[in-house]
């Protein structure tokens, strides 16, 4: 014969809910230091493409009026 499982009070529910939102609250919290690390590696990055364009026309433009 079987039995029906044991219903869990609204307490037990609760505190397993809240376990979960607490949980989802660490996660999102990781994920957003990832985000503003991402995006500090990002800016950086940038500056040094930029810097790396501006060079290369410099050097460009440069070449061109010595070798005129």
């Amino acid at each position: 014969m079987v039995t029906a499982p044991p219903e869990t009070t609204e307490g037990e529910r609760l505190a397993r809910l809240e376990a979960v939102v607490e949980a989802l609250v660490r996660e999102v919290g990781d994920i957003k230091a990832d985000i503003r690390d991402l995006r500090t590696m990002m800016n950086r990055l940038m500056l040094i493409i930029m810097f790396t364009i501006v060079t290369m026309w410099a050097t460009t433009i440069i070449a061109i009026l010595v070798r005129t």
